[in-house]
């Protein structure tokens, strides 16, 4: 797994191109719309995951440390970016907007974070 620390780690990675992916306008929107930074420096989402807002689903990894996505933490994950997932209608055009609502890339792209029980975030991870 790649570490993205800065934002040319970003810019150079290919998360999100070619269009039509949505993974940047995704990115885009969680950091601007999602979460918030805290005075302390943390960041806390401003949403209820568990009310499935925005496409918003419990993110469960493979129990198989063989074939885990993600490190094994004691923290829930949840997943954002599916464009089919009840309640992603809800998400701005601008990070729908190339969705062709086949199986494509178009909707390729997920945000999976998780988080602490006082709402901040303890990880972010994109994937595609």
């Amino acid at each position: 797994m790649e570490t993205l620390n800065e934002m040319d780690d970003l810019c150079t990675s290919g998360f999100g191109t070619p269009q039509p992916r949505h993974g940047l306008q995704l990115l885009h929107w969680f950091a601007n719309e999602y979460v918030k930074i805290v005075t302390n420096g943390e960041v806390e989402i401003e949403r209820n995951p568990n009310k499935k807002a925005f496409g918003c689903q419990q993110f469960t990894d493979n129990t198989d440390t063989k074939y885990r996505l993600l490190p094994n933490r004691l923290l829930p994950f949840y997943m954002l970016g599916n464009l089919d997932a009840p309640g992603a209608e809800d998400l701005p055009d601008y990070v729908s907007k190339n969705h062709t609502e086949k199986n494509n890339v178009s909707n390729k792209d997920r945000i999976i974070f998780s988080l602490q029980p006082d709402k901040v975030l303890d990880r972010i991870y994109v994937t595609q």
